[in-house]
């Protein structure tokens, strides 16, 4: 969605009303001349007289000056208004059917009799005229191959009829047709559903007959205090079928698009059948293009995942990296201050005269520091790498790469 801002100061507004009329002005706010004008009363703009852009400019007058302010009026805001944005055009292809749809000689003409029923209009009128009425209405309820009609007793006949013409037309123009059962959550049956099938794109219709409401009569026998406690608390309202059809498209989305054509006073749905048809491919034309934008929207949002993950595998790799060098750094460190240590130990000794004593403590002890500094320090592993490789490939200049092992080693250890 796109918006707009739109700016209102109270200075710029009452120059703009002094110098256009305010239904002008307010076409630029996108707001009626009635609400621009309590608008400018709120904020104390004194505007023009009526019939004063009807008078010629010398005889209009000056302007009074333009107040100041009231204590904690605000002079200036802001306000954010949706843009309604112009639909794309039509494709060639969609723009040349409806255009078809539209011609004369292309028009669904119902017959006054059912003549060569559909097989599925077979199947309904035996369902139909089987079926008890629900709250005065009809329906196929749960039968196999049934479409999917409401209506009441008297309008069965007229309904088969429409039906099976918008039947024979959608078939004629290639599209197919069929029945589906559907369940319904906390049904005990099923429900059909007729479906047509456009450009791949599933949509559904139905044919039913609109009610009036009409509140139930309390019975007669009742006092008139009964009659009132029978009111308030089991009356309702009873539906009343009023002969009105109607057809109904429906998309297989829960979000697609919906469209009902309805007998009125000037029109029978018989009369809009090829407006309904061309609704189709407009309907299945949407529902193509949302598919296509959902598709899209997952695969980005896929993607974007994607990325975020590999971005964070990244960075534990790093961090990973960070900490085993940290640990050799540390192992490094105290082989230096170890070796260190060892060196002033024996210069220590030297100085005094004295020599380690070869089965002693103290050799003992020099040679569990020697060798704990050769475990943690990192350049011991490395040499012996390096090491390898000068003997493997005496022939060529090796490549050393530092801490190449390192890394499992590290891991190894941390594991263990």
């Amino acid at each position: 969605m796109a918006y707009d801002t739109i700016i209102y100061d109270r200075t710029a507004l009452y120059e703009q009303v002094w110098t256009a009329p305010v239904r002008t002005v307010a076409k630029r706010y996108r707001v009626s001349d009635v609400a621009l004008s309590k608008t400018c009363r709120k904020l104390d703009i004194p505007l023009p007289p009526q019939g004063y852009w009807l008078r010629p400019e010398e005889r209009r007058g000056e302007r009074p000056a333009l107040p100041p302010p009231n204590p904690g009026m605000r002079v200036r805001w802001q306000v954010r208004l949706l843009v309604h944005e112009e639909p794309p055009p039509l494709a060639p292809e969609l723009a040349a059917r409806l255009a078809e749809e539209a011609a004369p000689e292309a028009a669904i003409v119902v017959p006054t009799a059912l003549d060569s029923p559909h097989k599925l209009v077979v199947l309904s009128a035996k369902a139909l005229r089987k079926a008890k009425p629900y709250e005065g209405f009809v329906d196929c309820g749960s039968s196999e191959g049934c479409l999917s009609i409401r209506v009441a007793p008297s309008s069965v006949d007229r309904g088969l009829l429409v039906m099976n013409t918008i039947l024979r037309a959608l078939e004629a123009r290639g599209l197919k047709v069929h029945a589906k059962k559907v369940e319904r959550p906390g049904y005990a049956h099923s429900s059909n559903t007729t479906v047509v099938t456009v450009d791949g794109e599933g949509l559904t219709f139905l044919l039913w007959e609109k009610h009036s409401l009409r509140p139930t009569e309390p019975p007669a026998d009742l006092s008139k205090k009964e009659r009132e406690s029978w009111r308030m608390f089991h009356a309702r309202n009873e539906r009343i079928p009023n002969g009105r059809l109607a057809i109904e498209i429906r998309s297989d989305e829960a979000y697609g698009p919906h469209k009902t054509w309805t007998d009125t006073d000037k029109r029978k749905v018989e009369t809009v059948l090829n407006g309904f048809v061309a609704e189709l491919y407009v309907a299945a034309a949407a529902n193509k293009d949302r598919r296509v934008a959902h598709e899209k929207a997952r695969l980005d949002r896929e993607a974007a995942e994607k990325r975020a993950r590999e971005a964070e595998a990244r960075r534990r790799a790093e961090a990973e990296r960070l900490e085993v060098f940290r640990e050799q750094l540390d192992g490094w460190r105290f082989a230096r201050d170890a070796r260190a240590l060892l060196d002033d130990v024996r210069m220590m000794l030297t100085e005094r005269g004295l020599r380690v004593t070869k089965g002693g403590h103290v050799e003992e002890w020099l040679a569990w520091i020697t060798e704990q500094a050769d475990k943690a320090d990192p350049l011991t592993q490395m040499r012996r790498d390096a090491d390898e490789m000068a003997t493997k490939y005496r022939t060529r200049r090796p490549v050393f790469r530092p801490f190449g092992g390192a890394l499992a080693r590290a891991r190894r250890r941390r594991l263990t």
